[in-house]
């Protein structure tokens, strides 16, 4: 798998008949020949602790860098806690995770070293976690963050891409059930998975299908704080290497376009960071890690998913949008937005402006701009007066009175016009959708094993009463570890 601004794709798929190294060479070096045919180059390999995997990776690729997954890490070392024979009590267990985690996530080499000298001497009656963390941590280039800092994986410190795609090929393309031979298993992947990429790749490249981009709106907000602070100042170093401001001004971070890539702890790895987000904005760049899908993106997305290439300008919108009205420049000048807007160009769209075609915005009815509110106040009192008229001459009604009983005492309630507004829409949206259910036969109702006697129609399915199945426990390491219990573990023996 490899990420790309749409999501991760596969560039190749293995079929195996066990987990075993000369397995995992064998077809490792198969892709190594076509992936040389196309000029791929592999920054780094993110895998989970298989030696097997492992092994036969660098067998094929020995200059190419390995790194853990620090989740399957953190999980490895929970789930070691947790066993009888290693000895670590329940209140030890939480500490001993924190630590460990505080070893990972360091933002430097010197407070990694720090952080795992200050566990040794904490847990010195732990002998075999101290053992266990010693022989963990002659293995810190692989999971610490401090020291895979340099390395420009775009973030993707875990391997949940690869996770969610066996998940899709589980559940869209399965079914959720085994192929009959390796036959099927084969056509399944050749066509029908091929298929189903093709089909999203498509869908993004034309951009439906996408859900509001919220990550960027995130980093666009603290991108707004950084721009509109006075004393930061930003300096032009060269035609793609800009100077940002920290926060607090007292500290700058480079930020190379070309690169895609920050000195600061969240963009060193080429993640998009606000650093980045403020250059794009005020200096009109577009930045190659950028959320935003520029035409040449779109277009390079379709050929993937197609092989046929459609020209740029097809993707280019229709309309071209002036500088002056782009929505990070208005973001920028209104200051009342809680939330920035995405930039777009006259050469990208923003992501979070295709969600019409899954959430079309719910359509209010608006009053015409000649109707007063006199005319309004006017109708509703004819209305009041002939609903007042029909109330009185029908009070032998004991259907009618009871409904506008419940209608006076619930528009008692009534505070503000939106409540009333709510009212109002409901019940016209439920107008000609009422009327009585029909009811259950007697003879029905006395052939039910349950004991409801009612004359309602009982859903179909399981029944709400029946067997109580036991919870599956949740795949959430750090939902886990504030409950103190072991994670669940999904698959495999290497994590």
């Amino acid at each position: 798998m490899t990420p790309l601004k749409s999501g991760a794709v596969p560039i190749g798929v293995l079929i195996h008949a066990n987990q075993s190294t000369e397995n995992y060479q064998k077809g490792l070096e198969e892709l190594k020949i076509m992936w040389c045919k196309y000029n791929i180059d592999i920054e780094c390999f993110v895998t989970d602790d298989s030696k097997s995997l492992k092994g036969a990776l660098n067998n094929v690729w020995p200059e190419v860098i390995q790194l853990l997954c620090q989740y399957h890490v953190a999980a490895a070392v929970w789930n070691w806690l947790f066993v009888p024979a290693h000895k670590v009590s329940a209140l030890e267990r939480v500490k001993c995770i924190k630590h460990f985690r505080l070893i990972m996530y360091a933002p430097s080499k010197v407070l990694c070293e720090q952080a795992f000298r200050d566990a040794i001497l904490l847990f010195a009656d732990l002998q075999q976690f101290v053992k266990y963390l010693t022989e963990y941590f002659t293995r810190k280039k692989e999971w610490c963050f401090s020291y895979r800092m340099n390395v420009l994986n775009r973030s993707h410190n875990t391997n949940n891409l690869a996770e969610t795609n066996f998940r899709l090929l589980k559940d869209t393309i399965l079914g959720r059930l085994k192929a009959p031979n390796s036959i099927a298993l084969l056509s399944y992947i050749c066509f029908e998975f091929d298929e189903y990429y093709s089909r999203r790749l498509t869908d993004v490249a034309f951009g439906r299908g996408m859900t509001k981009n919220k990550l960027y709106q995130q980093v666009a907000a603290k991108a707004k704080l950084l721009i509109d602070n006075q004393s930061a100042i930003f300096q032009r170093l060269d035609d793609d290497v800009f100077s940002v401001p920290a926060s607090d001004a007292k500290s700058t971070y480079i930020v190379h376009i070309t690169l895609g890539t920050c000195s600061c702890v969240d963009g060193c790895q080429g993640k998009f960071c606000k650093h980045q987000c403020a250059v794009g904005i005020l200096y009109d760049k577009e930045f190659m890690n950028s959320p935003i899908l520029s035409a040449n993106d779109k277009a390079d997305l379709f050929y993937v998913a197609n092989a046929s290439r459609l020209e740029r300008d097809f993707f280019l919108p229709l309309k071209p949008i002036a500088p002056e009205n782009r929505p990070e420049n208005q973001a920028h000048q209104e200051h009342d937005k809680e939330n920035m807007c995405p930039p777009c160009s006259s050469e990208s769209e923003s992501i979070s402006d295709w969600d019409d075609f899954d959430e079309p915005p719910r359509k209010r009815a608006k009053l015409d701009e000649d109707v007063e509110v006199s005319q309004v106040l006017k109708h509703f009192d004819v209305f009041t007066a002939k609903a007042r008229d029909i109330i009185s001459k029908s009070s032998s009604d004991s259907f009618l009175m009871k409904h506008v009983s419940r209608f006076a005492k619930y528009g008692s309630k009534f505070e503000t016009g939106t409540q009333i507004a709510a009212f109002f829409s409901t019940a016209l949206e439920r107008h000609g959708r009422g009327g009585k259910k029909i009811q259950v036969q007697p003879m029905n109702i006395a052939r039910r094993k349950s004991s409801s006697r009612s004359r309602r129609v009982l859903r179909s399915g399981r029944p709400l009463g029946g067997v109580k199945v036991v919870a599956k426990r949740k795949r959430d390491l750090a939902l886990n570890i504030s409950q103190n219990q072991r994670n669940a573990k999904s698959h495999g023996n290497a994590h």
